[in-house]
């Protein structure tokens, strides 16, 4: 149980942090476009959407924690502003 356990957890880590690699490509496509036609980085009402959605999704799923989802999120969006400039 434990050990299979374990082994599901290793496997889901491992999509999440492909998952990770799809979303920070994508942004860093965003950041050439964005540079090709000047527009800010940033949208912080957009950031706001999205964790807004996200912390709605996981509540759904049984799961009511914003602030960890916020917490999450902005990580996620620092790092894709990293990626965009």
């Amino acid at each position: 149980m434990l050990e299979k356990s374990r082994t599901e957890i290793d496997e889901i880590d491992t999509k999440i942090v492909e998952l990770l690699a799809q979303r920070l490509e994508l942004c860093r496509k965003i950041g050439e476009f964005k540079k090709k036609n000047n527009l800010p980085i940033q949208n912080k009402e957009r950031e706001k959407q999205i964790i807004k959605d996200q912390v709605r999704k996981l509540k759904e799923l049984g799961f009511d924690d914003q602030k960890f989802v916020q917490e999450l999120f902005e990580v996620i969006m620092k790092k894709a502003r990293e990626v965009q400039k």
